[in-house]
């Protein structure tokens, strides 16, 4: 057992950890320590928040045992982006620099192959025929066409991931008629289903909507 002195520290009181029991507990200068209550009434000084242990636990219903967490927690924003120009003078952005899709569809890497596969269809082409490969007409016409496709599926994400955001009333009753009708109506099945899986020629997905209405009469 080691002891320390609580000493005056400014206008509080405080104490100096030793460094050997720094080691053990594998935390160095700047890093948070946690005073939890024990069970036998006793205060423990933790590196790791079991708070926010038993807030995970409780959040997944304890489907997944004792939880613990053991390393630092850090926040990662999950975002979409989408710029208002594709393309500049001899220039274009292609994937997550020209889509930044939320990723909640899983879908920001099928944009991005899409992207690429549209400009570099179009510059093969000027190159076969002679004509600069970064010419104005063929920028504008790559930065209509990924607008084209990207767009809708864009929005789509957006309004999906404000519907499941939302702890509303409205928004809960939305999202469980919404799963309903994904399991149970076979088109929508076949639309969606379409959305996240494209093939064939990329020029197709420049006409996203009749590549629906097509998947969903089929």
């Amino acid at each position: 057992m080691q002891a320390v002195k609580i000493r005056k520290i400014g206008n509080s009181l405080g104490v100096v950890i030793p460094k050997e029991v720094l080691a053990r507990m594998k935390v160095g200068e700047g890093e948070t320590l946690y005073f939890t209550d024990a069970l036998d009434g006793s205060v423990r000084l933790t590196p790791v928040d079991e708070e926010f242990a038993a807030q995970m636990e409780q959040h997944f219903r304890q489907r997944l045992g004792r939880m613990r967490l053991t390393s630092t927690r850090h926040a990662y924003p999950l975002v979409g982006v989408y710029p208002r120009y594709f393309v500049a003078e001899r220039f274009a952005l292609v994937g997550d620099a020209a889509v930044g899709m939320h990723p909640v569809t899983a879908h920001g890497f099928n944009l991005g192959l899409l992207g690429q596969d549209l400009l570099s269809r179009a510059m093969l082409s000027a190159r076969a025929t002679g004509a600069d490969i970064a010419n104005p007409a063929l920028l504008a016409t790559y930065q209509r066409e990924l607008r084209r496709a990207t767009r809708p599926l864009y929005l789509a994400t957006y309004a999906i991931t404000r519907l499941y955001t939302d702890d509303r009333l409205p928004a809960r009753v939305l999202r469980r008629a919404a799963l309903a009708a994904g399991t149970g109506l076979r088109p929508l099945r076949r639309a969606m289903l379409h959305g996240l899986s494209q093939a064939g020629d990329s020029r197709s997905a420049t006409f996203p909507l009749l590549g629906l209405l097509k998947a969903i009469t089929r």
